[in-house]
């Protein structure tokens, strides 16, 4: 008549799975935490697509024709091709690891029919090697690219930059190689960059601009931060300043049309001053205005002038990136030491005003991409990956 309660052992199994359970699917979905007009900016967009992926994710580029997105997780071991409409995976490609090195480049080619990333292959077996190119159509090795190697070393690409049909790659870290994407001849060598000290440096960033013949290259964390601005065909640097008397460079991109070259920076100008004073002498006044990080800096590449400060969230900039038109910036913004949240914002690139920006209670924030008609932004938190729809706050997109 009646049913025999369970065994409290059972309800405990119950109990422990329904924990776990909810567990994990805390841990795989991210906390997209409040709106942007909570914290008084206007909103990005509207999501129209948001997709996982198995590892947190570093990079985000899209195809030339809209179809397809590519990615790499932040550890840069693994390049992934998704589907852009559906989300799904469409393959993933392994690197094998033995350089000691990461890199954090990824793009299609102009054709759209392969992926250039950093080399695949076991580094130390050919260190001549910089890049990989990759078949969109099941990610198998298209080519490998190779430069001359210095005297000790690798060419192992720290970073890359496309313009028009070159790309400037970052060798190993000192030096820059040029390359003809169409069938990737060397065109030229800048380097070896060398700091005030006379060492060889590792360039972490590089913006090419075949237009004014100059690649520009940033470095550095904790009070060394350095760009230079360096003539292609003469091999010869033309320009070098300090964006940051406190903080490192953690992105760099450049408008080919008007020139202006846009960095971001980290986080540790809400260090306390005493603790920063063991670094010696700093100006405050460069690198804290108003008791906000504005972090996100344009500059004349040519002279070093800045040019504009983009004021907004308080953040890291993980990645920037500018639409296909030049006229808007992009960029993720992880926490801070006053908020854990991750920011994705939009600027208006000349006027430097924010158009929109989208918070998540998540600080993995990473990946920023525009799409190639510029009226969708994709971005990774952590392992997911979000297509908003920005064309209400670019409306007048042309």
């Amino acid at each position: 008549m009646f049913e025999k309660l369970p065994e409290p052992s059972h309800i405990r199994c119950v109990l422990f799975v329904l924990v776990l359970t909810s567990f994990l699917c805390g841990c795989m979905m991210p906390n997209d935490g409040p709106t942007g007009t909570q914290e008084g900016y206007p909103p990005l967009g509207t999501e129209v697509q948001r997709f996982y992926a198995p590892d947190n994710i570093g990079n985000l580029v899209w195809s030339p024709d809209q179809r397809y997105l590519a990615g790499s997780d932040k550890h840069d071991t693994t390049v992934y091709l998704w589907n852009a409409e559906s989300g799904r995976e469409i393959w993933r490609r392994r690197k094998v690891r033995g350089s000691g090195y990461r890199g954090n480049g990824l793009a299609f080619t102009s054709d759209g029919s392969a992926i250039i990333t950093s080399f695949v292959g076991v580094g130390r077996e050919r260190p001549e090697a910089t890049l990989s190119v990759l078949s969109v159509r099941d990610g198998s090795v298209l080519r490998d690219v190779y430069a001359p190697l210095p005297e000790h070393g690798m060419n192992y690409s720290h970073n890359f930059s496309i313009d028009k049909d070159q790309v400037a790659v970052s060798l190993g870290g000192s030096r820059v190689g040029v390359f003809d994407e169409k069938d990737w001849s060397l065109i030229g060598m800048i380097g070896p960059v060398l700091n005030k000290f006379g060492d060889p440096v590792g360039i972490d960033h590089v913006a090419l601009d075949v237009n004014r013949d100059i690649v520009v290259l940033g470095w550095g964390g904790l009070g060394f931060a350095t760009v230079q601005t360096w003539k292609l065909s003469e091999n010869r640097k033309v320009a070098e300043f300090k964006p940051y008397s406190v903080s490192g460079i953690t992105a760099m991109t450049i408008n080919r049309d008007s020139g202006r070259l846009v960095t971001g920076g980290d986080m540790v100008i809400t260090w306390p001053k005493e603790e920063l004073a063991k670094y010696g002498p700093i100006d405050f006044s460069t690198s804290i205005r108003d008791d906000h990080w504005r972090l996100v800096r344009g500059w004349n590449p040519l002279t070093g002038e800045r040019e504009i400060v983009y004021a907004g969230p308080e953040s890291m900039q993980r990645t920037l990136n500018l639409s296909p038109d030049g006229r808007w910036l992009a960029a993720a913004n992880s926490g801070s030491i006053r908020t854990n949240h991750g920011y994705a914002t939009i600027w208006n690139l000349e006027s430097g005003e924010i158009r929109g920006v989208r918070i998540h209670g998540d600080n993995r924030i990473s990946g920023v991409s525009f799409s190639p008609d510029g009226r969708k932004l994709a971005y990774a938190v952590a392992s997911h990956i979000y297509i908003v729809d920005v064309s209400s706050i670019v409306s007048d997109f042309r």
